[in-house]
């Protein structure tokens, strides 16, 4: 079976050695591989990282997030999820304000992005889209999700890095591949990964489906110079078996909120800081 976390450290161990040392936009050079791939076979349970502890609460109050195609950060920082503090749309109307990124083209593809607002009803609803197509037509191969808008880059406080997955049936299990143009290893990866495998489960409960494999393709994995000690001690730190998810009073996608999903038996290592390379 596929494991997340034994993969991860895999790869963790081969950008440490092999990786090519980069200039990045940060300004903290990172040692960058091209081309990389994680699966996750979901039977082995939910891929939280088990060596360190890992943020689950901010990983879902974020999903949730995209999933409303929130831009206000305020949002988030008052449900305890700091992941956005320090970035802004580009073009701001407020310092909250950031931008049409992430969920805003989830639920509102192409819709015209003129600040914080309630934007319902308006552009391309991608998320409900797919769910239609997932209890109506569940076998084809177009069930794609894109947060890559070429058109709103500019007005994004980062243009995404995770930026499109696909859902794929097979008998009745239901797989999510997802795209990412660049992943920074300590601190992005683990949480993207995991937040995919949170959507796989949310779309798994709408449609009765069974969760399959998690795939991740990797445009290139970065290991920030400033990482290199707890990335390190990482790979030196016993790991264990992963917790189960479980989803209560669950209510559809678009109205699921993060308090309705928590992780059972969740055994982890402590917490190592990975300073933010902005």
């Amino acid at each position: 079976m596929k494991n997340f976390e034994t993969q991860y450290k895999i790869l963790l161990e081969e950008t440490l050695n092999s990786g090519l040392l980069r200039p990045t936009r940060s300004g903290v050079n990172a040692y960058s591989l091209l081309g990389k791939s994680i699966e996750h076979d979901m039977e082995l349970g939910f891929p939280l990282l088990t060596g360190r502890e890992m943020p689950k609460k901010s990983m879902m109050v974020e999903t949730e997030f995209y999933l409303k195609g929130y831009t206000d950060k305020n949002w988030l920082q008052e449900r305890g999820c700091h992941f956005w503090d320090h970035w802004t749309s580009k073009i701001p109307k407020s310092e909250n304000d950031l931008g049409p990124t992430y969920g805003f083209e989830w639920r509102h593809w192409n819709a015209k992005y003129d600040g914080i607002r309630d934007y319902s009803g308006e552009g391309v609803d991608q998320i409900a889209w797919v769910i239609d197509q997932l209890k109506n037509n569940p076998e084809s191969k177009r069930l794609v999700v894109s947060q890559w808008n070429a058109s709103d880059i500019e007005n994004q406080a980062i243009p995404p890095c995770p930026f499109a997955f696909q859902l794929l049936k097979y008998g009745n299990k239901l797989n999510l591949v997802f795209y990412q143009r660049s992943a920074d290893i300590c601190l992005g990866l683990p949480n993207d990964f995991a937040q995919h495998a949170l959507l796989l489960h949310l779309f798994c409960k709408e449609t009765g489906l069974i969760p399959g494999t998690v795939v991740s393709m990797f445009g290139q994995i970065e290991l920030f110079e400033t990482h290199l000690t707890g990335a390190k001690e990482l790979l030196s730190r016993e790991t264990f078996p992963f917790p189960r998810i479980e989803t209560n009073n669950f209510n559809g996608t678009l109205n699921w909120t993060y308090e309705d999903t928590n992780f059972v038996d969740y055994k982890h290592g402590d917490k190592i800081p990975f300073p933010i390379a902005i």
